[in-house]
């Protein structure tokens, strides 16, 4: 495989750095002034997928055939999950000296079919296909809601074919278990796909340079995605001016001729997918660039806005086929408002006392790996700016904050300072017990003493130090209409690896658009991102 760089048409391009300096020529310029657009891509030459990849089923696909593969594994994965829950179902009900029918398993069996169609119609199967990335949290309620109806088809099957009066026990089982089952050997099943090849994405990202950056510094921190950024098409100029001068063919160039040079770009690099970040021309010119890539059996993304103008519940609908998406009013009934805290105080009540062995084992491991107390209190700012004090297992020498200056502007920090944040990996002042803590996020459990107060909630902004809070200007202050969480946006999507921009933008988001269903997933997600340990330091 040869790398190559093309410079579309004879369109005036800016220089730019290249993605990867190692297999790809630097650009050149065209020379040329006015509109100007630049590809960098490899050239790739790949043969035809090999017959066992997908077996006789395999459709001429566009060579991506990551939802093709997995939405076959998912099947599976359900299947085997119903399976073992309906084995579970068996050996509960045989507890109870209530042992099922014959019967009930040919219903169950005949009915497996129906649990496809369901899930299917409820897009269970198709999440790859319609986003770049989903997870448990994303699939959670429509589990539940396909396995409730999946379970009334399973109770009224067996009303129908026994004449026997019929116990609910089974059909309750099979559906607890069922909702533990599905949902957890899909995620093993999502998360095994993800390192096999066929799951891998050559994507291209288009817009202007600093809208490219955006886009490929949020994929880069992603790498669960499975989105490999191949080919950069930059767009330098006044995107409102389409003649770019006269080719060496001694033809204007125009913008109407964007569409056909990205797509052999798109068919140059073999790309799977194109993020439009930014495009030049109107309305038409876009759709045509669209239209030509999904006829190339491309998957198409768009950027609508940045992270803190499109709220996730806004809505998409059409006028006369002009798709609109349209952002409601924040409202924040003091009802939900009131929920929230009441959740708040039961779960962290509860977890206090759940989880009391583990917090006075990890107090006592902490007093005897180094000298000091077992809890670090630090002043943070709060909601509506008052300051409190947070509670932390000490996971650093007594002396941490003494120490600090000589590391700031060092050569470590300086390797891996994250913007605006002080987080090193490695820091030198990290216990040995710290560094545990730290990696399994332990160290956060006294917070939930913080909840109970009132002083923070589960899910919410990230708690900000003075100097820090001090940092956010504008309307990102509006971060602060919510109590600060244990978890959230920022700790869930990278942590230590997210810088201090884009943490704000995340919490504003959040602040702006919460409600009770996203703090239920950001609280699912909190499990996967623990259990990942990325950007835990």
């Amino acid at each position: 495989m040869s790398d190559s760089q093309t410079h579309v048409g004879s369109l005036a391009a800016g220089e730019v750095e290249p993605r990867r300096a190692s297999s790809m020529p630097a650009p050149t310029t065209a020379g040329r002034a006015g509109f100007g657009l630049v590809v960098e891509a490899p050239e790739l030459r790949a043969g035809p997928l090999p017959a066992k990849t997908a077996g006789r089923w395999r459709r001429a696909l566009a060579g991506d055939n990551r939802g093709f593969v997995l939405r076959r594994w998912l099947a599976v994965s359900d299947l085997a999950a119903l399976i073992l829950a309906w084995i579970a179902s068996l050996a509960l009900a045989t507890t109870f000296d209530r042992t099922p029918t014959v019967i009930d398993s040919v219903v169950f069996v005949a009915l497996l079919p129906a649990w496809m169609a369901i899930a299917n119609a409820l897009g269970l199967y198709h999440l790859p296909d319609r986003r770049l990335g989903h997870s448990l949290a994303d699939e959670i309620g429509p589990i539940i809601l396909a396995l409730t109806l999946w379970s009334w088809a399973f109770l009224l099957g067996r009303a129908v074919v026994d004449t026997n009066s019929v116990e609910l026990l089974p059909s309750v089982g099979l559906w607890a278990f069922a909702i533990i089952a599905v949902a957890g050997l899909r995620a093993a099943t999502r998360a095994l796909s993800r390192h096999r090849p066929w799951y891998q994405q050559r994507v291209a990202v288009m817009g202007t340079p600093g809208d490219v950056q955006k886009v490929i510094r949020r994929l880069e921190r992603h790498p669960e995605l499975g989105l490999d950024v191949t080919c950069v098409v930059k767009i330098n100029g006044d995107a409102a001016s389409y003649d770019a001068g006269p080719p060496d063919a001694g033809d204007p160039v125009s913008a109407v001729d964007l569409a056909p040079e990205v797509v052999r770009a798109a068919r140059r690099a073999q790309v799977h997918r194109v993020v439009i970040a930014s495009s030049p021309g109107d309305i038409d010119q876009r759709s045509e660039l669209i239209r030509a890539l999904s006829e190339l059996r491309v998957h198409v993304d768009l950027v609508s806005a940045d992270v803190d103008a499109i709220p996730s519940r806004g809505s998409l609908h059409y006028i006369e086929g002009l798709p609109m998406l349209t952002v409601p009013v924040v409202r924040k009934p003091r009802s939900r408002i009131a929920f929230k805290r009441a959740f708040d105080v039961a779960v962290a009540s509860l977890g206090l006392v759940v989880l009391s062995p583990l917090l006075a084992y990890c107090a006592i491991r902490i007093r005897l790996d180094s000298r000091g107390g077992a809890l670090f209190r630090q002043e943070r700012v709060g909601m509506g700016g008052k300051h409190f004090e947070m509670l932390k297992f000490r996971t650093m020498v007594t002396d941490a904050e003494a120490d600090k200056p000589a590391l700031v502007g060092s050569e470590l920090q300086r390797l891996s300072e994250v913007p605006g944040l002080f987080k090193i990996p490695g820091d030198p002042r990290v216990t040995g017990i710290g560094e545990t803590l730290r990696r399994w996020s332990i160290d956060e459990l006294p917070q939930l003493w913080n909840v109970v107060r009132g002083d923070m909630s589960l899910v919410g902004p990230r708690p900000l130090i003075p100097e820090e809070a001090e940092l956010v200007a504008g309307h990102y202050k509006a971060r602060s209409n919510a109590r600060p969480g244990i978890t959230g946006p920022w700790q869930t999507l990278g942590r230590s690896d997210i810088g201090f921009e884009d943490m704000v933008k995340l919490d504003y988001t959040y602040v702006m658009n919460w409600s009770f269903s996203d703090d239920v997933k950001l609280l699912i997600r909190t499990v996967g991102a623990v259990v990942r340990r990325r950007g835990a330091y």
